[in-house]
């Protein structure tokens, strides 16, 4: 009875589901593999047999020629130029760093097959942010043409930072706040007016970002300054 049954098992053609449950690895992948051996896995963060020229060692994500590639390029190289960096040189990459990540994962989720339609829109959202992020110098910013540019409506992307409990113009002005304080606390920038940082990352009035500046930090831009001034003197 047995051979019977094992002997059909082995006629029969074998299917890997698409999202095999548990993450367990589907047994026709399993049998391809050179020199997997019974209930050994492969080690974490070491590429998989048969990718070595698409899977990066160091960082443990694939390599696509897109994002992932530039985030794991601008690491080597942060790396290689650590010691040459000053402090406001590591503020500004970091951000730069930040946003390379963001991207990268959202990359990386948005192409599982296996992510739910919730993951996938908070991949989408990601997404957006970090467009959003990169073009903050952009006056012409607002919810309509981020939507136009990524091709969805309005009502769907005030869902998207809804379900994260913002707004899209709140986010947009917080971002903007965030790094304008970055440049009044940099030395460097200290007889940049402040009205010419300010419209540097989009502000158009110089009253609004005033108000804007004092609701959020509770000091206008100018105490700010001369606070962090006297503090690094």
């Amino acid at each position: 009875m047995g051979r019977t049954a094992g002997h059909r098992e082995r006629g029969r053609p074998v299917r890997a589901r698409p999202c095999p449950a548990r993450g367990r690895e589907p047994a026709i992948r399993r049998a391809r593999r050179p020199g997997a051996r019974p209930g050994r896995h492969p080690q974490v963060g070491a590429p998989p047999a048969g990718r070595g020229d698409g899977f990066s060692a160091r960082a443990g994500v694939p390599v696509d020629g897109g994002v992932s590639s530039l985030l794991i390029q601008f690491i080597e190289d942060l790396a290689g130029q650590k010691l040459s960096l000053t402090p406001a040189d590591g503020q500004r990459l970091g951000l730069v760093l930040v946003d390379l990540v963001t991207a990268c994962f959202s990359s990386l989720l948005e192409s599982d097959p296996c992510l739910r339609s919730s993951s996938r829109r908070q991949a989408f959202a990601s997404r957006i942010r970090a467009d959003i992020q990169s073009r903050l110098h952009d006056p012409e910013l607002t919810p309509r043409s981020v939507a136009a540019a990524h091709h969805i409506s309005v009502s769907y992307l005030h869902r998207l930072f809804q379900e994260q409990g913002e707004t899209v113009s709140a986010w947009i002005r917080d971002q903007r706040l965030g790094r304008v304080r970055r440049d009044l606390a940099d030395a460097a920038l200290i007889d940049v007016p402040i009205n010419q940082i300010a419209a540097s990352w989009g502000f158009r009035r110089a009253g609004d970002f005033s108000r804007a500046f004092r609701t959020a930090y509770g000091e206008s831009p100018r105490e700010f300054r001369s606070r962090t001034a006297r503090r690094s003197n």
